[in-house]
């Protein structure tokens, strides 16, 4: 019998039959039930999607030519899906999927990641769509995303559990971006992609090709990314590190970017900070436009201005920047605000922006909270606050600069402040200066300065007036003391929006004083004007020393220009030198100032001090005058007025801190001409003393002169001199002259001049005078010899006083002279005589001529005297006839001749002479009672003493004389001599 197992086996053989008829059929159904439960899915889902089935097994099913979303256009498109399927106690499950050929289109927005039709098939969290968790397998998979920033294409591949740990790759590329107002060309990427607990990581490069936002132009750059999101992408942090992307921000040129970015928030609203420096920042116009400011020579602030000038150009030329900031975007919205700012020369040179709350900038405008600082290399130390209430506020700031050097200058602003707003700014200052001016030097020079900026960059500064002053002022070896100037403008400095600057500065009355060495100065002027140009000086008053040896100048106006050569125009200028007593007068010409040096060229007129002038008025041309060092140098030509004939070439040194200098004066030659130059032209010494001068004089001269003393000397000559003095004609003069005092007109003792011929009425020749100028217009005659007659004629010692209208006596001795040589010098034909004659001559010379007084010439020893022409009866008359007879042969014991009258008037000369008629061969009747009879002959003459002796042979010939003769009765032998007493014979015309 069978056993009971042995039944229970067909049942179970029969169950398994059963189940594996069931499996066969549902294997042979699998695809239509693994689509029916697909479908069941997607309908439950309400996801629109078509789709083949070509592979399924308990492990693994497969779907081919996948779309999922709206047919016209899905959201997924996939050639192939791979769906791994695991079991566990609730059944089976999607443990994997494995895709190949899919292209995605997606859309990131500010609430997260959306994948169309696929969000209804995904896990959520909160409503919030989040990676799946399962282990996925990508095979060229493109993404097509839209984010608010722009389309974007990204290609992935990778494997992993998004949910849990994923790892993979992205490539992305973006034709066009937008960043706020800004727009990115041209990105791409080559990302790492992982997630971490479902929170997705991306890092790579992304690529730029170029940058665009208004005021920014970026080329060519690669940012550096580090970001990470939300499981859900409803959030995102990130950091983005910039290389490359030189170009321009607004005027700013630059050579790269560097530094890096943090973000964190959804893509749509970012918030973020960073750090970014840009290599070999540049402002090339800017640094063009500070370098080509003309910065006028000569100011104190020249030197620092242009150093700050030098030093801001040199850093927007090159510089580093470094900004740090924080930001945010909202939509195309974005907002920035600065924390710190700063610009880094390669000199060391620095500007920053630091501390407050920044420079803030958003749609609304700008907002400035900062300090701004300034220094190192050339730029000024400059610390300014600004602050500003808010966005599109008014702006206030307030600062100092800090004492900043160069070129021994220095200048400093313990005050400074600004407000500006949208229609321009207003500032003020208080300005400290140390520097050049002109040829010298100003410490302590305090300048207020305030003003406005228009909102067209124009400038205007210190409308009215305002008070200038300094500590001490050196303009070369002068240093003034400190003095306060009251300064007007209208306004003071002023330049347009195009660049065009104008100076107007009006000074009221200076009065400066200092010294020069030891020397007290003083300088005034009515006003001083000055412009951009340049300035004016009228009334200018300037005096140096003690008032007993003063260097004074004063000049109607002086004009000048800034420049690298400061110079200009003066005129109206006179002036006189210490203790030199000359005036310098009418002085007009040109000055310069180039490196601390004067210069003058022009002309003037040099007249003498003294009451009564020793020289008129000359004038100097081709004048030049040197300034250095607190030395005085000149040199010029002086001519006379009228004529304009060179009289002396001077040149001059004078040491402005000793008081102390030197003049040279070379005379090349003054020829006088008669109707010409005379010297009566060049001073009055000589008016009435000498007239038709005709010759050359030559010589040179030196003038020394000291706080103590002034000493000159000088030496003249001249080969021949002719000329007319009131006692004659005098030719040929020659000789020199030493003078030991040439401005007093002194010379040393025995001075000689040798003279060719002298014509007081007699004519004397190769004379030799010994004289001294004793100064005062004086003359000393020490001696003057003459040969005169086979005698000499000489002079006795004299002072000739030509100070004052008064006499001047000069008395001339006649030695020794032979009556034949004088009856020949005078050229007597019909007239001999023998004897030697000795006498006196007293002359008396004033401003009304010459005079003879008491002049006496005597013969001693006797001599003969005859006339051998001939005369008639009828000339004479009887008594003549016998007189004449007489005259023939004469031998005289005594005979004198008297003089008194005017040299150039009426001479009364009385001549008196005693003898006997000598026998001769006639043996006439008249003859034979004459002979040895005794005659005195006194004769009075009237005429002109030139007239008289130049017609010597008319008042000599007996036949004017002998109707006055008067003949002496016999004298008895060896009678004491009778006395002679006949009335004179009357006045022969």
């Amino acid at each position: 019998m069978p056993s009971r197992g042995a039944a229970k086996r067909p049942r179970l053989f029969a169950a398994l039959a059963i189940l594996a008829v069931l499996l066969l059929m549902l294997w042979a159904l699998r695809l239509r039930i693994a689509g029916a439960l697909v479908d069941r899915r997607l309908a439950a889902a309400h996801v629109p999607a078509s789709y083949r089935l070509t592979k399924i097994g308990p492990f693994l099913e497969r779907m081919e030519d996948v779309r999922i979303g709206d047919p016209a256009a899905p959201d997924l498109v996939a050639r192939q899906i791979d769906v791994t399927i695991g079991y566990g106690l609730t059944g089976p499950a999607v443990r994997g999927v494995d895709v190949d050929g899919v292209r995605l289109s997606a859309r990131i927005d500010d609430q997260g990641l959306h994948l169309g039709a696929l969000d209804r098939l995904l896990p959520k969290t909160g409503g919030k769509v989040e990676l799946p968790d399962l282990t996925v397998q990508l095979h060229d998979v493109r993404l097509a995303l839209a984010t608010p920033n722009g389309a974007i294409r990204v290609a992935l591949a990778g494997r992993g559990n998004p949910a849990r740990a994923f790892g993979g790759t992205a490539q992305v590329e973006a034709d066009r971006l937008r960043l706020a107002s800004c727009s990115l060309s041209r990105v791409s990427a080559d990302l790492k992609i992982a997630t971490d607990l479902g929170a997705p990581r991306v890092r790579g490069p992304v690529r730029i090709m170029g940058m665009g936002c208004p005021g920014l132009a970026l080329g060519r750059g690669e940012l550096r990314i580090a970001a990470t999101s939300s499981k859900a992408f409803d959030r995102v942090t990130g950091r983005a590190t910039p290389a490359g992307f030189a170009g321009r921000a607004g005027p700013a040129r630059f050579a790269g970017v560097g530094g890096a970015i943090d973000a964190a928030g959804t893509l749509g609203h970012l918030k973020g900070k960073g750090a970014l420096t840009f290599a070999h920042l540049a402002l090339p116009d800017q640094a063009e436009a500070i370098a080509d400011v003309a910065i006028p020579a000569g100011l104190p602030i020249t030197p620092t201005a242009r150093r700050a000038a030098r030093g801001t150009a040199r850093l927007l030329r090159d510089a580093s920047a470094r900004i740090e900031f924080e930001g945010a975007i909202e939509g195309l919205r974005a907002s920035v605000r600065v924390h710190r700012m700063m610009l880094a020369g390669p000199d060391g040179a620095r500007l920053s922006a630091t501390g407050g709350q920044g420079l803030s900038w958003a749609p609304s405008g700008w907002q400035v909270d900062t300090d701004v600082a300034s220094g190192g290399g050339d730029l000024p130390p400059l610390r300014l606050r600004i602050r500003q209430a808010g966005e599109g506020q008014p702006l206030s700031g307030n600062g100092r600069l800090d004492p900043y050097a160069a070129g021994g200058a220095k200048i400093a602003a313990p005050r400074l402040s600004i407000e500006s707003s949208w229609s321009g700014a207003r500032f003020d200052a208080l300005i400290a200066i140390d520097g050049p001016l002109g040829g010298g030097f100003v410490r302590g020079l305090t300048v207020p300065i305030d003003g406005r900026i228009s909102a067209d960059a124009g400038i205007a500064i210190n409308p009215g007036c305002r008070s200038i002053s300094f500590r001490k002022l050196q303009q070369n070896s002068f240093v003034f003391d400190p003095a306060s100037i009251r300064v007007c403008g209208q306004p003071l400095f002023a330049r347009t929006s195009r660049g065009a600057m104008r100076i107007d500065a009006a000074v009221s009355p200076v009065r400066l004083t200092g010294r020069s060495g030891t020397s007290p100065i003083f300088l005034a002027a009515n006003g001083v004007k000055l412009t951009e140009r340049g300035f004016s000086v009228a009334g200018l008053q300037t005096a140096i020393g003690a008032p007993n040896h003063l260097t004074r100048l004063e000049a109607v106006a002086l004009d000048g220009r800034f420049g690298n050569a400061t110079g200009g125009t003066f005129s109206g200028a006179t002036g006189a030198i210490a203790n030199v007593p000359l005036d310098l007068k009418g002085a007009a010409g040109e000055w310069t100032l180039r490196g601390g040096a004067l210069g003058i060229k022009g002309k003037l007129q040099l007249g003498d001090q003294a009451a009564e002038p020793r020289f008129f008025p000359l004038d100097a041309d081709a004048v030049t005058l040197g300034l250095a060092g607190g030395r005085v140098t000149a040199a010029g030509i002086l001519r006379q007025p009228s004529r304009g004939i060179e009289i002396a070439r001077v040149a001059l040194a004078h040491d402005l801190a000793t008081g102390t200098g030197h003049a040279d004066l070379a005379v090349p030659g003054i020829a006088f001409v008669p109707k010409g130059l005379q010297p009566e032209a060049l001073t009055p010494l000589t008016l009435g003393v000498v007239a038709n001068v005709a010759g050359t004089v030559s010589g040179r001269g030196r003038i020394d002169w000291s706080p103590a003393a002034v000493t000159s000397t000088g030496m003249f000559s001249t080969d021949r001199i002719d000329l007319a003095a009131a006692f004659g004609p005098v030719s040929g003069i020659a000789g020199r002259i030493v003078f030991t005092d040439l401005l007093g007109l002194v010379t040393a003792p025995a001075q000689e001049a040798r003279i060719a011929e002298l014509n007081p009425g007699v004519i004397v020749a190769d004379g030799i005078v010994h004289y001294q100028l004793i100064g005062a217009n004086r003359v000393r005659i020490e001696d003057a010899t003459f040969p005169f007659a086979a005698g000499k004629l000489r002079l006795d010692p004299a002072t000739l006083d030509f100070s004052k209208a008064r006499e001047r006596r000069l008395t001339f001795r006649v030695e020794k002279a032979d009556a034949a040589a004088f009856i020949q010098q005078l050229d007597f034909p019909n007239l001999s005589a023998t004897g030697t004659f000795d006498g006196t001559l007293p002359m008396i010379f004033d401003d009304n001529g010459g005079r003879i007084e008491q002049g006496y010439i005597a013969a001693e020893g006797g001599g003969t005297l005859a006339y051998v022409g001939e005369l008639t009866s009828a000339q004479l008359g009887t008594m003549g006839k016998l007189a004449f007879d007489a005259l023939k042969a004469i031998r005289y014991s005594a005979l004198d001749i008297s003089l008194d009258g005017r040299l150039d008037g009426e001479m009364v000369s009385k001549v008196r002479f005693t003898g006997i008629r000598e026998a001769t061969p006639e043996q006439s009747l008249v003859t034979r009672l004459i002979r040895n009879l005794p005659f005195r002959f006194n004769i009075a003459i009237r005429a002109p003493f030139r007239g008289l002796v130049g017609s010597a042979r008319a008042y000599m010939d007996p036949s004017l004389l002998l109707n006055h003769t008067v003949i002496a009765p016999p004298v008895a032998t060896n009678p004491p001599d009778p006395p002679i007493q006949p009335a004179e014979s009357g006045d022969v015309r």
